[in-house]
């Protein structure tokens, strides 16, 4: 077979769909082996329907996972609390709670932010332990 004969037209259409197909195969094995990884590491939250009820699977944040940028009334929200639980248990005062960082908050009361973390998590898993 000529070199001229093995690209022709009718040549040149096969070696494209061939090409193509292994690109897809490629992009279907790509796909799958990332969903894979998203699901195994819990990056991928899926919502099941069993017995007519949605359920969603995660993972639950801990006390221990609370950051410095984090803001008092993001804690309220992520650890479902009441608005004014940790208000009252750690004594604060100031005007802005909750739209205050822990950081900001403790560098105000001349704190350490680490120290004012593990009060905020000791606060959360008492309140965990009480219900």
């Amino acid at each position: 077979m000529k070199l001229s004969q093995f690209f022709s037209h009718k040549n040149i259409k096969r070696i494209y769909l061939f090409i193509l197909i292994i690109l897809c195969l490629l992009s279907l094995m790509l796909f799958i082996i990332s969903m894979s990884y998203f699901t195994k590491t819990g990056q991928l939250d899926f919502e099941y329907k069993i017995n007519g009820k949605h359920t969603k699977s995660y993972t639950p944040i801990k006390p221990e996972s609370i950051k410095p940028w984090m803001t008092f009334n993001y804690i309220n929200v992520v650890f479902k609390l009441e608005p004014t639980y940790l208000k009252n248990i750690l004594n604060i005062n100031d005007k802005r709670y909750p739209d205050i960082r822990i950081d900001n908050y403790s560098r105000r009361l001349n704190k350490d932010q680490t120290s004012t973390i593990k009060e905020i998590e000791k606060a959360i898993t008492n309140q965990y332990q009480n219900k």
